[in-house]
């Protein structure tokens, strides 16, 4: 037999704000990752989109203008996995602005090391 949890609902009936902060790499090399109110804030962040997994492990990242490096690139991750690299596959080599959750700080000894959990993007056409 399962296990019961019980949960205490503290709060119900409020509005979501999901209006983004826009970032740039420089501001994310600028958060304080000590502070713990630094993380899962939503953001919108503007690059072109990038493949950098492999056939196992297939993974796309944001890369600003400006950056040649995959060192400052933004990782993205989403709710679903297969429907989101569908989606993805054909948007390589295109600039986008995505929103999303940003979140990590995966890797201390890394400089950028966080990841957007991908919510929606816009296509700019230039």
């Amino acid at each position: 037999m399962g296990d019961v949890f019980y949960m205490e609902l503290v709060s119900s009936n409020h509005t979501v704000d999901r209006t983004p902060i826009t970032m740039t790499v420089e501001d994310i090399l600028n958060i304080d990752h000590l502070n713990p109110d630094s993380f899962n804030k939503y953001i919108s962040f503007t690059g072109t989109v990038i493949f950098t997994g492999n056939t196992w492990y297939p993974s796309y990242d944001l890369r600003e203008d400006g950056y040649t490096i995959s060192e400052y690139d933004l990782q993205m991750w989403a709710d679903t996995y297969q429907p989101y690299l569908d989606m993805m596959a054909p948007l390589v080599g295109d600039k986008m602005t995505a929103e999303g959750y940003l979140i990590g700080f995966e890797y201390i000894y890394c400089e950028f090391d966080w990841i957007l959990m991908y919510t929606e993007h816009v296509i700019i056409i230039d």
